[in-house]
This record gives C-alpha cells, sequence and structure tokens, in this order.
C-alpha cells in the first residue's frame, strides 16, 4: 500500500466555553480544577488527546475571558486543529489580539479562522451565527442558546455555548460548551448519534406544536 496517496479522513468538533486565562471560573463554574493554570493545561491535554492537526474544531464563543490579549492569543495557539471560531460575549481580549495582530499569522495559514471576520471583531455588538452542513444533515451554531432556529423543523440541529450546563437541552439542540462534556470537544459523530435518538416532538408550525411535548425534554445520554 502507497501510504503516501492515503489521505487521512478530517474529523469535525464542537466546543466552546474555554474561559481561558478566568481565575475565577473554576469556583464560579465548580470546575473540577486546582486552580486555574491545572485548568488550562487540562482542557489544552483534553482537545490536543483526540484532535489531530488536520481537523476542524469549532469553537462556539468565550475563548478567553480577564486575560490580556498576548495570553489568550498564546494559549489558543497550542490547540490542535483548525480552530474556527463564533466569537462570545466574553472574547474581549480575544478581540483585542486579532485587532492587534496577534493572530495574523494563524489566520494567513488558516489555523484560526474567524466566522464574520473582521466586522465580528471589530463590531462586539453582533452576535454571530451559521448554518453548516455534512453530508446533507445541517447544523446551525451560535455562542446563544435559540428556542428556535432556521429549518428547525425539518431536523437541523442547534449547537451553542454561553451557558455552562446551565441551560437544558431544547429538542434538537444542546450546549456543547466543554463543562458539558468533561472538558472534552464533541465529535460530530456524537452530536449525531445523540439527536438522531431525540423524539420528534415541536414543529414551528403552529397547527403541530405541542408545548407539553417539547417543555423540559432531556437527550439520551451520551453512549461511553
Amino acid at each position: 500500500m502507497n501510504t503516501e496517496n492515503t489521505k487521512k479522513k478530517k474529523n469535525y468538533w464542537f466546543t466552546g466555553d474555554w474561559h481561558l486565562g478566568h481565575r475565577r471560573i473554576v469556583g464560579i463554574c465548580k470546575r473540577p480544577f486546582l486552580n486555574l493554570t491545572d485548568m488550562e493545561n487540562s482542557i489544552i491535554a483534553n482537545h490536543n488527546s483526540v484532535v489531530a492537526d488536520d481537523d476542524v474544531v469549532f469553537n462556539l464563543g468565550d475563548v478567553g475571558f480577564r486575560c490580556s490579549a498576548w495570553h489568550v492569543s498564546e494559549k489558543l495557539k497550542l490547540f490542535n486543529g483548525k480552530i474556527v471560531i463564533i466569537l462570545g460575549n466574553h472574547d474581549k481580549a480575544l478581540r483585542q489580539a486579532l485587532n492587534k495582530g496577534m493572530l495574523d499569522k494563524e489566520l494567513e495559514e488558516g489555523k484560526i479562522e474567524i466566522i464574520g471576520g473582521k466586522i465580528a471583531y471589530e463590531d462586539s455588538t453582533i452576535a454571530i451565527s451559521k448554518m453548516l452542513t455534512f453530508d446533507n444533515q445541517k447544523i446551525f451554531i451560535g455562542h446563544y442558546g435559540h428556542r428556535t432556529w432556521p429549518s428547525a423543523f425539518r431536523n437541523t440541529y442547534h449547537l451553542y455555548a454561553h451557558s455552562h450546563n446551565n441551560l437544558a437541552p431544547f429538542y434538537r439542540s444542546f450546549d456543547v460548551g466543554v463543562d458539558t462534556n468533561n472538558f472534552f470537544p464533541y465529535s460530530l459523530e456524537t452530536i449525531i448519534n445523540r439527536m438522531k435518538n431525540v423524539p420528534d416532538g415541536f414543529s414551528e408550525k403552529g397547527e403541530k406544536f405541542n408545548a407539553s411535548n417539547s417543555s423540559g425534554q432531556e437527550l439520551p445520554p451520551q453512549s461511553s
């Protein structure tokens, strides 16, 4: 077999709410770490243990908080894969790093991508979302959780962060922040396996909507 002609499969991952540089997040969210250094090292190690350099990782915001632009940019460079980011409400330091050109090399080389481009980090009042498609499966991503989203009743999934495991799953949507997955990213395969088992109890079409079928709905447990 000619290994040079064997193309490695590209995997896709989803994560968010790293809060790099944020010392108080360990106590606020009761994260199981000794301190900030322990948390950052664990998140990076967990990420790199499953994500390869050729993989694509969608980070749904709050990469860092209450830290310097230098700190968040240097830590971000340690993560494997191409990191595609939807900026969150706490991404002031990352916006500063981008505006100062501290990540220009990574942007030019395609190591990092900011969804929405310059407008997303030059104007912090804009909340960006994006529709992705994987083999005909649409996934609507954003920093914030939505009650409904484009084509929700046509089997489109919705993934978000921001909530730190405090916003219950609703229909085919759930929080993919690290607080919900033992501080690992979610693989695309895991997301599809979880979502396809969610009962079809919601529609944007009023005549088919029954609130009793959708309130308090829980997703099936993640398989090990």
